[in-house]
């Protein structure tokens, strides 16, 4: 483990070091601004879900349908991972449009590369589980080592291509091995039926909204904020219309509307009755 923190950090670290040697600060600026609302995703989605996931994880795979909840919970972890990955990803131009000088305004393109990273790094940590529960990391070790090399050869090849894109696409690479690894590598140790037909749904649904928003690139910042938020907002809905949810799912989801409901309707002839 202490060989895959190591790895981890050269991942994170390789990116704007190779980039000062073949770009420019200025490129190095671009991509720091763009990995900024990439790491949105890290500080409100993945951290906290991993210092929670973190112990709850090994009481679960106790239980008789341990690895039933492991795959449940993965599959709703996957979707606010893509859901709030999307919402950073619509608004990143219209938000660096307002907050950049125009010098930085490129960063707007690498912004949806970054978070495509960071979306495979919440999954390959949340792929980790069954890893862990099984307590046999040597090949996890072994793999990020790898990887981390990969990575600097990447970031040299493709960053002295297309400078800021093409390191901003190697992270993209990178983490897309180590999840593909880690997920191979979890299913020997501990396999866990994920449900991958719904993953890949939501997957689906995430990218083709994201495209559709980019058809109305261009408009002024404020009103495209306004414009992008249909995506964001149709990205819940899509998944209903698409088949994601299961019986026992709408059947609880209609649950909580009742009820919901109900309360609001007994708090409303409450406050009808006291005036």
């Amino acid at each position: 483990m202490i060989g895959w923190s190591l790895a981890v950090f050269a991942v994170n670290a390789a990116d704007r070091m190779v980039l000062s040697r073949v770009g420019s600060l200025s490129d190095v600026g671009v991509f720091s601004l763009a990995n900024r609302f990439g790491t949105a995703l890290l500080v409100f989605i993945v951290t906290p879900f991993s210092c929670f996931w973190a112990a709850e994880r090994f009481a679960i795979a106790k239980q008789r349908d341990g690895k039933e909840v492991l795959a449940r919970v993965f599959t709703y972890f996957f979707v606010l991972l893509c859901f709030v990955g999307l919402a950073v990803s619509v608004w990143s131009d219209d938000l660096v449009r307002l907050m950049a000088a125009e010098r930085f305004r490129a960063a707007a393109r690498i912004c949806p590369v970054l978070v495509l990273a960071y979306v495979l790094w919440g999954t390959f940590d949340a792929l980790m589980a069954g890893i862990l529960i099984d307590g046999r990391t040597k090949e996890v070790g072994v793999l990020t080592g790898v990887a981390a090399v990969l990575h600097i050869a990447l970031c040299v090849g493709l960053g002295e291509a297309w400078f800021a894109v093409g390191v901003a696409w190697a992270k993209v690479i990178t983490l897309a091995v180590l999840t593909i690894g880690v997920y191979v590598i979890a299913q020997r140790r501990y396999p866990i039926a994920y449900e991958l037909g719904r993953v890949a749904k939501v997957l689906a649904v995430a990218l083709a909204l994201f495209l559709a928003s980019t058809l109305l690139d261009g408009l002024p910042p404020l009103l495209g904020i306004a414009v992008n938020a249909v995506p964001v907002i149709a990205f819940p809905i899509v998944l209903v219309g698409v088949g994601f949810l299961e019986p026992a799912e709408k059947r609880w989801m209609i649950a909580c509307g009742r009820t919901l409901i109900c309360r609001r309707q007994i708090v409303a002839s409450t406050a009808a009755g006291d005036s």
